[in-house]
């Protein structure tokens, strides 16, 4: 397991920065990882986030793999990955899939982030 952890931790270093991507485009190396300005394939309303994308691949082809804040579609038979970062907090545990007609729809439930009224901080704590 904590092969898989390392490997998901390295794919989402590099998306963030701090990884070899943006050294390796400089060096000349090709990178296996796709990232895309994916503003066009997310949609969210008040409680979820929608991803909308074509994906021409068989359903044993791909593995998709939810985070906090991105979504790594890991193309197995291409050795490549997909990678879309989400524009808030999401549960993992909570994604559904559609793949029809080389069209992928993923859902993920928002989480929630608790308010704190600063009136109800000052005055609880003391």
């Amino acid at each position: 397991m904590q092969d898989a952890d390392d490997w998901i931790n390295g794919i989402i270093r590099d998306f963030f920065g701090d990884g070899p991507i943006g050294g390796a485009i400089k060096r000349g190396h090709k990178s296996s990882r796709r990232y895309y300005d994916n503003s066009d394939d997310i949609m969210e309303d008040e409680d979820e986030v929608y991803i909308s994308f074509e994906l021409r691949y068989n359903d044993d082809d791909y593995e998709i793999i939810p985070r906090d804040e991105v979504v790594i579609i890991y193309l197995i038979t291409a050795n490549d990955q997909i990678v879309y970062r989400l524009p808030c907090k999401v549960d993992p545990k909570s994604m559904k899939y559609t793949h029809n007609n080389y069209v992928m729809d993923i859902v993920l439930k928002k989480v929630k982030e608790e308010k704190i009224d600063d009136d109800e901080w000052i005055w609880g704590s003391l």
